[in-house]
């Protein structure tokens, strides 16, 4: 969706804001900086309180108290705290000069009770950069429980345009143990508690996940979404690898995962059949790899449309049903994808079935991101382009089993459809 210009201009305050102080921060020592980060996200996530800011000095405040003041310098963090002291206790500067120095003042702040944020029960989850999993974006489950799921996610549609909703969306990027969340307090200070939930925590999830340069375990992120959907992660084949999502282009669906958990593409058996398979046609259409590793560098990831193996020859319409949200969170995770190549009927049946629910740029269009079968193959090789959204679809053959053997135009297919591929995305 576009932004209107009521978002572009927020957007554009927010940008200049977090612009100024990164330009302050990087003229600071990196300890000092860190401090600050985690004494700030600290509040931010736990304590519910407005902001004032003048470029130097950052004052947290509620119903017109101040309670708190820090004070970023070339020195220290210096931390006082205000309107809350005790009657006979002396309000005393203190120098935080490393985040180890932090927790004494969190537990100092934990002691003199701040008004706080609604905290959920007891399971709370708290990620290793410090997030807390109920005030996540992508935690749809938890959100939901708490009551918040509506606020943040109309919050986020208003200041950067995702018109999803209904918080669907929204999926938490794999376990808390995995999860790539960080520095909550490094967006934009002077911020209201409002702004706090609307801009800081979207601002914060955008920079450290959908556009990200950390990594990503794909296992841990499709294990959680199978738990969530009441999926046993053990029954699955799921890609075993680590990815830059913004740095994906293409992903490659075949049809399914073989029975024979060695011939897995990231299998680490050293010769499985379906990565032998892969490197093979790559290397016809003249693309030279050597890895899957390679693969993934060139921005090209593959998958299975199903993780589990196929029971007959046909795949079962409740096990496409029941997988599909799988699917569906790996199409989630590409923010700059170009092309989806549909290796086989299953994978182009469970992509239309995701596209006629909605299309990255025409939500709720009920139509099919390509004609299915034989007859959509024709016409992509007469040069008939498909497309869902922004996103080119190229409907193909399986790429893995015997029949690229039996049947070697199928492979001479599919390579012409990697040139084809790699044209498009150079």
């Amino acid at each position: 969706m576009a932004l209107n210009q009521e978002q572009k201009e927020l957007q554009k305050e927010l940008k200049m804001r977090a612009d100024a102080f990164v330009r302050l921060c990087e003229e600071l020592p990196k300890d000092i900086v860190a401090a600050w980060f985690k004494l700030v996200g600290y509040i931010r996530e736990y304590c519910y309180m407005d902001e004032e800011w003048d470029g130097r000095e950052l004052t947290f405040c509620s119903e017109g108290k101040s309670f708190f003041k820090m004070v970023l310098t070339p020195d220290a963090v210096l931390a006082s705290f205000l309107s809350i002291m005790d009657k006979n206790e002396e309000s005393k500067i203190m120098e935080l000069r490393s985040t180890e120095s932090v927790d004494e003042i969190i537990a100092m702040i934990k002691a003199k009770q701040f008004p706080e944020r609604v905290l959920p029960s007891d399971d709370v989850r708290i990620s290793p950069g410090g997030g807390r999993c109920d005030l996540c974006l992508h935690n749809y489950i938890t959100l939901k429980k708490q009551n918040r799921l509506i606020e943040m996610v109309l919050g986020f549609a208003k200041y950067f345009g995702d018109d999803n909703g209904d918080g669907t969306y929204y999926e938490c990027m794999g376990n808390h143990d995995n999860c790539l969340i960080h520095d909550i307090g490094s967006g934009t200070p002077g911020l209201t508690a409002d702004e706090v939930t609307h801009i800081a925590f979207p601002y914060w999830w955008i920079k450290s996940s959908r556009n990200k340069d950390n990594a990503l375990k794909i296992k841990p992120y499709l294990t959680n979404i199978a738990n969530g959907n009441g999926i046993a992660p053990d029954t699955l084949k799921l890609p075993d690898c680590e990815i830059l999502p913004a740095k994906i282009k293409v992903i490659m669906i075949n049809e399914v995962v073989p029975k024979n958990p060695n011939d897995w593409f990231y299998s680490v058996a050293p010769d499985p059949e379906n990565r032998r398979n892969a490197l093979g046609l790559f290397e016809g259409a003249g693309v030279p790899v050597k890895s899957m590793r390679d693969i993934l560098d060139l921005g090209i990831y593959i998958t299975a449309a199903l993780k589990t193996p196929k029971e007959s020859s046909t795949a079962d319409p409740e096990v496409i049903k029941a997988q599909l949200p799988l699917l569906e969170a790996e199409l989630a995770l590409f923010p700059n994808l170009k092309i989806i190549m549909l290796m086989g009927d299953v994978a182009a049946k469970m992509v239309n079935m995701i596209a006629k629910e909605a299309s990255p740029s025409e939500p709720r269009t009920k139509k099919n991101a390509c004609p299915t079968g034989a007859a959509g193959r024709r016409r992509h090789w007469a040069k008939e382009e498909f497309y869902w959204g922004d996103i080119r679809v190229f409907p193909s053959y399986i790429m893995t089993g015997k029949n690229l053997l039996i049947e070697p135009f199928k492979r001479d297919t599919i390579m012409e459809d990697i040139r084809r591929m790699m044209e498009v995305i150079k």
